[in-house]
């Protein structure tokens, strides 16, 4: 998917209930990238959507609060 698809596709759905200003492909990116990761999918499978090439650019603060939610204390 494109950022101008995604853009295209969140305005049909919205329409005049959202301001696309409050909406971005990376936005939406970060939102799966947290959600997956939550959900148990493995980083490869995140990176394959996302097209990320390294681990280290998917997302370091959705990272950091996924591993903060997962420690224990």
């Amino acid at each position: 998917l494109t950022p101008q698809y995604v853009a295209i596709a969140v305005k049909r759905e919205l329409g005049d209930r959202a301001d696309l200003g409050d909406f971005s492909a990376h936005s939406l990116r970060s939102g799966y990238v947290t959600t997956a990761r939550a959900g148990g999918l493995d980083w490869g499978s995140i990176m394959e959507q996302t097209r990320h090439k390294r681990l280290e650019t998917v997302e370091p603060k959705e990272l950091a609060e996924i591993l903060h939610k997962s420690t224990p204390g």
